[in-house]
């Protein structure tokens, strides 16, 4: 059965792959899911991303150290925050879609 963490890592694996990243969703009887994230143009920088609960109940994206990246409802704002952390130097910023 999947999870709904296991659900919001594929929906920011899917985001992060548009973004040229190497993305695996870590599935492992017994331990929380993660989505493993390397840069392909560089690999030294990856790293494992979860979902928990906070405090206050609110479900959110964090890395494992623990750090906060973004409510699980702001899928953009993760992957922006996941990809500045993984950006090779001489990255170009991520265009932004115009409003309408």
């Amino acid at each position: 059965m999947i999870t709904d963490a296991e659900i919001h890592l594929e929906k920011l694996a899917t985001e992060l792959e548009l973004r040229g990243f190497a993305v695996r969703l870590r599935v492992k009887e017994g331990w929380s899911p993660s989505l493993s994230v390397t840069n392909p143009k560089a690999p030294v920088l990856a790293e494992h991303i979860l979902v928990m609960a906070d405090a206050e109940g609110q479900v959110a994206f964090y890395f494992p150290w623990p750090m906060r990246i973004a409510p699980v409802t702001e899928l953009i704002t993760a992957a922006d925050s996941v990809e500045r952390v993984l950006a090779e130097t001489g990255r170009p910023p991520r265009a932004v879609p115009a409003a309408h």
